[in-house]
């Protein structure tokens, strides 16, 4: 049996089949009577959240605050908040929570306790905002980082205007140095890249929390250096390729002279962009430009690219480093000077306690994310001696 729908118009055709042969007849149509159903197509149009505060800032928590709406109706907002690790070391998201937002109208809200925290006081905690519709679509933004400390004493709100777009990047010109007092030489130079995008656990299913490498590929990824190879996954223990290197490099470049990284569109691989970039800026001589760079990156030519991706301001020495004093790098190694720039800047430190680079071996993807993340805040940078 055949349900015919209301208000279609349908084709038919006569045939007959007389010793195996089928003759053809003619072709006819109709049409039911009645109104075609409505197609109601799917809704893809994500919440918009708007005006976050923070507010009623106490020695016990804060409270967090936003409107949320959309088109068909938004179902649930919630507010993962977790502590920041001064170090950026491994706990990075250790307390994490998802709290439930609580709705009066288009206005949400979540009481932060710091009971909810571990108690932890003289620390800046972070709050995520994400907001869904009865169709599944999402948007989160970052409400401003808060300090919660031992003091009573109560802050003014802060009110964060968002819309559903990236944040947009501060120029690194205009970031605030941050106080620093090693090496105390006044040509040093403190920064951190802004961030870009929102990162939150099980952002990729590869990463999992407390991996020694989660908190150098959130920052990496939040600071928008760092992407998956899809939406689900990181891939942390692939190699990274020529190619990808030099996208990395590329972006670390843009961001801190620019304060945003809008290539635009490849023409031709979509490295090319990059690989333009790279060449442009001094970033890459032609030889890499001309190379397969499609061949996966040893650590030296990671070193000798990346020690371009940022001036001698932002790569200045705070740690002592003798020539000679890596042991499988030699001063009379044609890549050796990018390797002792990036271990002098703090960059770089070896993979065991003599500081061995192993400069033919390739580098992962985790291993570039805790770079990266040197590369784009100084006080993740490294102090030691090699004599």
């Amino acid at each position: 049996n055949y349900t015919l729908t209301p208000g279609t118009t349908y084709k038919y055709k006569f045939y007959a089949v007389v010793n195996g042969k089928t003759y053809w007849g003619n072709e006819g149509s109709f049409k039911t009577a009645g109104n075609p159903p409505t197609v109601v197509s799917a809704d893809t149009q994500n919440p918009v959240i708007s005006n976050v505060k923070i507010t009623d800032i106490t020695k016990d928590g804060y409270t967090v605050s936003c409107n949320a709406t959309d088109n068909v109706g938004v179902t649930k907002v919630e507010f993962p908040t977790w502590t920041l690790n001064a170090s950026a070391d491994s706990n990075y998201q250790d307390d994490l929570i998802w709290h439930l937002g609580v709705r009066n109208g288009d206005t949400y809200s979540y009481r932060v306790k710091i009971s909810e925290h571990n108690n932890e006081t003289n620390i800046n905690y972070r709050t995520h905002i994400y907001a869904w519709d009865a169709e599944g679509n999402k948007t989160s933004v970052a409400a401003d980082d808060v300090y919660v400390g031992t003091s009573t004493a109560t802050p003014e709100p802060t009110v964060k205007p968002v819309t559903t777009q990236e944040p947009t990047p501060t120029p690194i010109e205009t970031i605030a140095p941050v106080e620093t007092v090693k090496p105390a030489d006044t040509n040093a130079y403190t920064f951190r890249f802004p961030r870009m995008n929102v990162y939150h656990q099980d952002q990729f299913d590869d990463v999992k929390a407390n991996q020694c490498f989660t908190s150098t590929v959130a920052a990496a990824f939040e600071m928008g250096l760092v992407k998956g190879t899809n939406s689900y996954t990181f891939n942390p223990y692939g190699d990274v390729t020529v190619a990808e290197a030099i996208t990395m490099a590329s972006r670390v470049h843009s961001i801190y002279k620019t304060g945003n990284d809008d290539f635009g569109t490849s023409t031709g691989m979509w490295y090319q962009v990059y690989l333009d970039y790279a060449y442009d800026n001094n970033i890459i001589d032609r030889a890499y430009y001309r190379s397969d760079v499609s061949k996966k990156a040893t650590r030296a030519q990671f070193a000798e690219i990346f020690a371009n991706a940022l001036d001698d301001k932002g790569l200045y020495a705070i740690n002592t480093v003798s020539d000679n004093a890596i042991p499988d790098v030699k001063m009379s190694a044609g890549y050796s000077s990018a390797v002792y720039k990036l271990y002098r800047a703090g960059i770089l430190a070896g993979n065991d306690t003599l500081g061995t680079f192993s400069p033919d071996t390739y580098i992962t993807r985790a291993e570039v994310s805790a770079i990266l993340s040197r590369m784009a805040d100084t006080s993740n940078r490294l102090s030691f001696t090699m004599k």
